[in-house]
C-alpha cells in the first residue's frame, strides 16, 4: 500500500503529491502552536477586554515578548531537526539579539498605558506596541534594512489585515491534518478546551451567586475583575479571545513563510533632468519664501505685521507651511526612487530640503507665539510633535542623499517610535493643565472647563489650583462646552466614580489613583459633603 503520509513542515507548504492538499497545511504547527496560542489568546482577553488602559498592559507586553521568543525557540528546534542541523538554546537565543530594541519597545509602550489615563495615548501605545510586535517577528524572518518604507507599509498592512483573512480556515486546516494522521487516536487537547468552553458561564453563575452570599467575597471579585465578571460581557469576552486567536495564528501561518509579496526596486531610473526641472522650480519660489523669513520673522524680532493679531498671524500661514514641509518630505523620497542619481539632482534636493527647515521653524514659531498669547491646548501640542518628528525625518532624507546606503526605513521607524514614546511619558495632558494654570496664577485668565476635560492626568494640578485659589467645593465652574455650570465637588465626585469602576487590580492605572486620591483628599476637607 502506498504511504501517503505527509512530511511535517513548520510554516512551509506541502509538496503537491496529493490533489486538493492545502498549500500551507502544517500538522507540526498545529501540534506545536494550537495550545500556546490558545493559552495567549485567553491571556490577552484576561488582560485587555474592556481594559486597554490598566496595569494589565504592561504585564501582557512583557508576556507577549516571552511568547514571541518562546515560539521562535520552537520554530528554530523544528526547522534544525527538519535539517538535520545540531543547536543549542544558547544559539537560538543568540539570534534574538536583534528582537532586544523591539522587546525593550513593546514593555515601555505598555509601562506608558499605564501610567496615563488620556485615551489618546493610551490608543498610540496600543497601536506601537501592535506595530512593534509585528515589525519585530518581521524583522526576524526577514532583512528590513533593505526595504524602502513602501514595501514596510505594504508588508505591514498584508500582515495584519491580510494574513487574517487569507488564513482564517488554517486551524481547521492543520488540525484536520492531526486528525487524518491520528486516525481514531483523540485528540484530547480538543476536548480540554470544550471542558473549559462549558466552565466558564457556570463559573460565572456560581461566583455571581457566591458574591451575592457573601459581600467580603464580591469586594474581592470586584477588586480583581471590576464590574465584567458578573455582566453579559462574558460572552463578548469569548469572542475578543477568539479573534485574538485566529490573528495569532494567522501571524504564525504567514510571517515564516517569506511571500511577502510586495516587491521594492531600490531605484528607477528615469532621466534625472525631470525631477530637476520640477524641485528646481519649486526650490526657486521655497529660497524667496525662506529669504523673507529670515529677514522679518527671525530678524525683527519677531514683531507681527501692522494690523495683524497674534491668532490672524498664526492661522494664516501655520497649517498651510506644515502642510507644504510634508510635501516636500515626500516629493524628496519620490525623487530619490524615480531618477537616476545626479550631483545637480542632489544639490538641488538639498536645497529644497533645507528650505523644508526654515519652513518648519517658521511654523514651530508661529505656534509657539500664539501659545503665548492663548495657551496651551491638545492640539497645538500635536502639531508641535508633527513639527518635530518631520523635522527628523527630513534630516535622515537629507544624509540619504548622500549616503545611499542608510537604511531609511530603519531610521525612520526608530525616529516615529521614540519620538511617540516620549510623547506618551511626558503625559501631555498634565503639562497642558499645570501651564494654563500658571499662565492664570500670573494674572491671564484661561478656560477651566478645557483643564476639567482633559482628565485624571489634569486632576492633580487642577485639585492644587482649588486650593492656591481658595474654592470650596461648592465652587461653581462654566463648562462652555456644554453650556451648563457645574461644582467642583460635583466634578472630583465623578471622577472617583469614573475611576472607581475599573477595578483595584485589574484595571489600575497611576493616573486614575493619583486623581483619585488628590480628588478624595480635597473633598475630604469638606466633611459636611454627601462624597462619592
Amino acid at each position: 500500500m502506498q504511504n501517503n503520509k505527509i512530511p511535517q513542515q513548520y510554516g512551509a507548504p506541502y509538496p503537491y503529491r496529493q490533489k486538493k492538499v492545502c498549500t500551507y497545511m502544517s500538522e507540526s504547527r498545529y501540534r506545536m502552536m494550537f495550545l500556546p496560542v490558545c493559552i495567549y489568546s485567553i491571556v490577552c482577553a484576561i488582560c485587555l477586554y474592556r481594559n486597554w488602559s490598566g496595569m494589565m498592559t504592561p504585564v501582557l507586553a512583557i508576556i507577549s515578548s516571552l511568547f514571541i521568543s518562546f515560539s521562535l525557540l520552537k520554530y528554530e528546534k523544528h526547522r534544525a531537526g527538519q535539517q538535520n542541523e545540531e543547536i543549542t538554546i544558547s544559539d537560538m537565543l543568540r539570534k534574538q539579539r536583534k528582537l532586544i530594541p523591539y522587546f525593550s519597545g513593546i514593555i515601555s509602550f505598555g509601562i506608558a498605558v499605564c501610567l496615563t489615563d488620556d485615551v489618546r495615548i493610551i490608543l498610540i501605545c496600543n497601536i506601537c506596541i501592535l506595530v512593534l510586535e509585528v515589525f519585530g517577528i518581521l524583522s526576524y524572518f526577514n532583512n528590513v534594512k533593505r526595504w524602502g518604507i513602501s514595501k514596510a507599509i505594504a508588508a505591514f498592512f498584508e500582515v495584519t489585515l491580510i494574513a487574517p483573512f487569507e488564513y482564517i480556515a488554517a486551524p481547521f486546516i492543520d488540525g484536520a491534518a492531526v486528525k487524518k494522521r491520528n486516525g481514531k487516536k483523540k485528540n484530547k487537547g480538543i476536548y480540554v478546551l470544550i471542558g473549559i468552553g462549558i466552565t466558564v458561564p457556570i463559573l460565572v453563575i456560581v461566583l455571581k451567586l457566591l458574591a451575592e452570599a457573601d459581600e467580603v467575597f464580591e469586594s474581592v471579585m470586584n477588586a480583581v475583575f471590576g464590574s465584567f465578571l458578573f455582566s453579559p460581557h462574558i460572552i463578548f469576552f469569548s469572542l475578543f479571545a477568539w479573534i485574538i486567536f485566529m490573528f495569532v495564528y494567522a501571524l504564525a501561518v504567514k510571517l515564516p513563510r517569506h511571500d511577502i509579496n510586495y516587491s521594492d526596486s531600490r531605484r528607477l531610473n528615469y532621466e534625472p533632468v525631470i525631477g530637476i526641472t520640477i524641485t528646481g522650480i519649486l526650490t526657486l519660489f521655497y529660497l524667496v519664501f525662506s529669504v523673507i523669513q529670515v529677514l522679518f520673522l527671525f530678524m525683527n524680532n519677531m514683531t507681527l505685521p501692522d494690523n495683524m493679531s497674534y491668532a490672524e498671524y498664526a492661522r494664516s500661514g501655520f497649517f498651510q507651511l506644515l502642510f507644504v514641509a510634508v510635501v516636500n518630505l515626500i516629493i524628496v523620497l519620490f525623487c530619490m526612487k524615480l531618477f537616476k542619481r545626479s550631483r545637480i539632482l542632489n544639490i538641488v534636493l538639498t536645497v529644497m530640503c533645507i528650505c523644508t527647515y526654515i519652513m518648519i521653524v517658521s511654523s514651530a514659531v508661529r505656534m509657539v507665539m500664539y501659545i503665548k498669547e492663548y495657551d496651551l491646548t491638545y492640539a497645538r501640542v500635536m502639531v508641535l510633535l508633527m513639527l518635530l518628528m518631520t523635522a527628523l525625518l527630513m534630516t535622515g532624507v537629507l544624509i540619504k542623499i548622500f549616503c545611499e546606503s542608510l537604511p531609511l526605513f530603519n531610521y525612520s521607524f526608530i525616529v516615529i517610535m521614540s519620538m511617540l514614546l516620549l510623547f506618551a511619558f511626558s503625559k501631555p495632558a498634565s503639562l497642558i493643565a499645570r501651564y494654563n494654570l500658571n499662565h492664570e496664577r500670573a494674572g491671564k485668565d484661561i478656560d477651566i472647563s478645557y483643564i476639567l476635560q482633559l482628565g485624571s492626568d489634569a486632576v492633580p494640578a487642577a485639585c492644587e489650583y482649588f486650593e492656591d485659589k481658595g474654592y470650596s467645593a461648592d465652587f461653581v465652574i462654566r463648562e462652555r462646552s456644554y453650556g451648563r455650570d457645574i461644582t467642583v465637588e460635583y466634578y472630583l465626585n465623578r471622577v472617583i466614580k469614573n475611576n472607581e469602576k475599573y477595578g483595584t487590580i485589574r484595571g489600575f492605572n497611576f493616573s486614575r489613583y493619583a486623581a483619585t486620591k488628590y480628588a478624595k483628599d480635597f473633598l475630604g476637607q469638606y466633611p459636611g459633603l454627601d462624597k462619592y
